[in-house]
């Protein structure tokens, strides 16, 4: 297992705790995205891993993680995640996958490359929807601190839709998750 994968897993963990963790009440709650609710959160989340899977099978993606995302949770949110998240998983355990070039949205890289920077939009969505849900929405240093150091390299080119905010909100907070959701364009207060 590589530290990328390593690190990839226990963000989808993390967002695996959340999802559990959220009220059966709460998936038509606002989330911080605007204009999605924490069904919207779930199914970008999901659409997102169907894209790495996708990529890992090295078939074409399938599902928008953009377009109406709720739509692809269904009828029973935990079980879409755990089904995305088990087969995510599967597809990038293959032998000699990650070795695996590709192009992405961002350039031609690995799979092993990719997934160390999906480490941002899981992150990055594992509060949203904790904030949505009005669940703990701590986030693991290890993984705030991987997950800013992909981002600060290519957050200025990704500040457009469909990917961050035009508006950095500045904090004073010297808090390393707080001044990673701020990079995002998030406020946490």
């Amino acid at each position: 297992m590589t530290n990328n994968l390593r690190v990839y897993t226990k963000a989808l963990y993390g967002f695996d705790h959340v999802v559990r963790s959220m009220p059966g009440a709460a998936w038509s709650s606002p989330s911080p995205c605007e204009g999605w609710t924490a069904r919207d959160v779930l199914g970008h989340v999901i659409a997102v891993q169907s894209y790495v899977e996708s990529l890992a099978r090295g078939i074409e993606p399938t599902l928008n993680p953009y377009g109406m995302p709720g739509e692809l949770v269904g009828s029973d949110p935990l079980r879409a995640w755990a089904a995305a998240r088990e087969s995510v998983l599967e597809a990038v355990d293959a032998p000699g996958v990650l070795d695996n070039t590709m192009q992405t949205f961002r350039a031609e890289e690995t799979i092993d490359n990719f997934l160390a920077w999906n480490v941002v939009d899981t992150l990055a969505h594992t509060w949203d929807l904790a904030r949505a849900g009005d669940v703990d929405d701590h986030l693991d240093d290890d993984l705030v601190a991987h997950a800013t150091a992909q981002a600060q390299p290519v957050i200025e080119a990704m500040r457009q839709p469909p990917f961050f905010s035009a508006d950095l909100i500045a904090t004073d907070d010297p808090s390393p998750t707080v001044q990673f959701l701020a990079m995002l364009g998030r406020r946490t207060t």
